[in-house]
């Protein structure tokens, strides 16, 4: 994932110092909370895990999409599908593209337009996505 600006690695680089830095009951708890919203993130890596319900699979809402936010996908291609993401109330939209390999993994690109803090800034990201378990393990659902 990188900004523009800059401003989104500074502040994964800040919140992989926080992590860090915290005693290792309050990690633990932080990483619980994470863990109930379905994510599990490893800022070292830049990974990111999350467990997706078949629902979510077969719309094939492969991104998170908080409350107030609405997604859109269409099929462009044999294996190729748009993303439209939109975020009013965190001043966010974006498009990407999914490209599905095969029954167990898919690669992306996303580019996102936020507004944080009065500042505007672009973000690219791009992801690969791999089918690990049929069960969320320690990720709730």
């Amino acid at each position: 994932m990188t900004s523009k600006s800059g401003r989104i690695e500074q502040a994964m680089e800040q919140q992989k110092k926080m992590m860090e830095s915290m005693p290792p009951e309050q990690r633990k708890m932080m990483e619980a909370m994470m863990s109930e919203r379905g994510i599990k993130m490893d800022l070292g890596q830049r990974s990111i895990q999350s467990c997706l319900t078949q629902e979510q699979i077969d719309n094939l809402h492969i991104a998170k999409v908080e409350e107030g936010c609405t997604q859109t996908t269409k099929k462009t291609a044999k294996n190729r599908y748009s993303i439209s993401l939109s975020c009013p109330n965190d001043n966010m939209k974006g498009e990407g593209e999914y490209i599905i390999a095969n029954e167990k993994s898919f690669s992306g690109s996303m580019v996102m337009d936020v507004n944080m803090h009065g500042q505007s800034d672009t973000i690219t990201s791009k992801m690969k996505g791999k089918w690990i378990s049929a069960e969320c393990g320690d990720l709730g659902r």
